[in-house]
């Protein structure tokens, strides 16, 4: 049960975050290398908005069961969940 809360806040933190640099005009994003644009910002805040969501699906999944079954599902739903969110970021999300 910890698992799943502990997951579920930091994708709440990393969606909010991602809307926080979505909307402001001056984010602090660290160690970024790219062009300081609004358009930049959106696109990290998109980005940030899409990956929040594989934490929070493998947190549902985590608190259906205590079992190493869903453990295990879990873990695989935050992996491939995250390279979904890249890949969908990278190639779909144009500005």
């Amino acid at each position: 049960m910890g698992y799943s809360i502990l997951m579920g806040i930091f994708g709440l933190l990393i969606f909010l975050y991602g809307v926080y640099v979505y909307n402001s005009k001056k984010p602090y994003i660290p160690r970024s290398y790219g062009k300081k644009t609004k358009k930049y910002y959106r696109y990290v805040g998109k980005t940030l908005m899409i990956i929040s969501v594989s934490p929070i699906i493998s947190a549902l999944i985590a608190s259906i069961d205590e079992s190493d079954i869903t453990f295990f599902a879990s873990q695989f739903a935050l992996v491939i969940g995250f390279i979904i969110g890249l890949i969908i970021s990278t190639k779909y999300i144009k500005e």
